[in-house]
């Protein structure tokens, strides 16, 4: 059981220092993402303020999730 919660930390750890190296908009895009089950890139673009080709290739380069 130690050695899970050991595990976990470290787990929990790496993606922290994941998340801090990324740019601005490769964080908020997730976080807006958390308040709908789905958004648009238009939805982004709005929220964000971001150019839409900018949103399109952060959203490419991120793996493929299945629901």
């Amino acid at each position: 059981m130690v050695k899970q919660k050991n595990n976990l930390a470290a787990k929990v750890k790496e993606e922290q220092a994941l998340r801090s190296s990324l740019p601005a908009l490769s964080r908020q895009i997730p976080e807006l993402a958390k308040i709908r089950a789905e958004i648009t890139v238009k939805e982004i673009e709005e929220s964000a303020g971001a150019n839409r080709n900018t949103i399109k290739c952060i959203c490419e380069s991120w793996p493929a999730t299945t629901t």
